[in-house]
């Protein structure tokens, strides 16, 4: 029997059937600012899913797996984010679709340590299943606000320091806190692009 394929490729043959077999827009071994990488970043209903994979699912690989899913959540790279391990022994692209993959879903509010973690096995079109549930299972009020939140966060991070004052001086908002020596506006500009978001989401209503 030929070896197995290393992670990276079983990423890539992930991926490619995602998005020829089932239409997701799937991207393999996506890189990030910083020199940040997602395994699979999956887009779908305007959420970003990270997809985190380990070869072979003993419990040092699953609970690596869940560093790296957590850690996409962490590094505000993701809405959601799915660890996921792959049986040992994969050779071929075509085996991805009927393996048994074990996964289990990471979200900004749900994330239980490894030792308490549930996870399932799924065969490809499971997994497809879960995947296009996200949006609806986020569509949980706490949940909505972490990815609101995590929106801004990311918004305000590709702004420039001197935006954020000026976004804050529109709004006549304070300086952060916790920055009185060296006054930060970061916060200051998060609470102006919400008022900004809430506009938008108000007049949308309009047209």
């Amino acid at each position: 029997m030929p070896p197995s394929h290393y992670e990276s490729t079983l990423n890539v043959w992930l991926a490619e059937a995602l998005k020829i077999e089932h239409g997701l827009a799937a991207r393999p071994e996506s890189k990030q600012d910083g020199g940040r990488r997602i395994d699979i970043e999956v887009q779908l209903d305007h959420l970003i899913i990270a997809l985190e994979a380990e070869q072979n699912q003993s419990a040092a690989k699953k609970a690596s797996a869940i560093k790296d899913a957590d850690q996409r959540l962490e590094q505000e790279l993701a809405d959601c984010a799915i660890a996921i391990c792959y049986p040992a022994g994969i050779t071929a692209a075509e085996e991805i679709a009927s393996c048994k993959l074990l996964y289990t879903l990471r979200t900004h509010k749900d994330r239980p340590s490894p030792a308490k973690t549930e996870w399932r096995h799924s065969d490809l079109a499971q997994l497809v299943s879960v995947i296009k549930k996200i949006p609806d299972q986020l569509g949980d009020p706490d949940n909505i606000a972490n990815a609101l939140s995590f929106s801004l966060d990311r918004a305000i991070a590709r702004l420039k320091t001197a935006h954020h004052q000026d976004l804050a001086k529109a709004l006549d908002l304070p300086p952060d806190k916790s920055s009185r020596r060296h006054p930060t506006y970061r916060q200051a500009a998060k609470r102006a692009m919400l008022v900004i978001a809430t506009a938008v989401m108000f007049h949308s209503q309009l047209d």
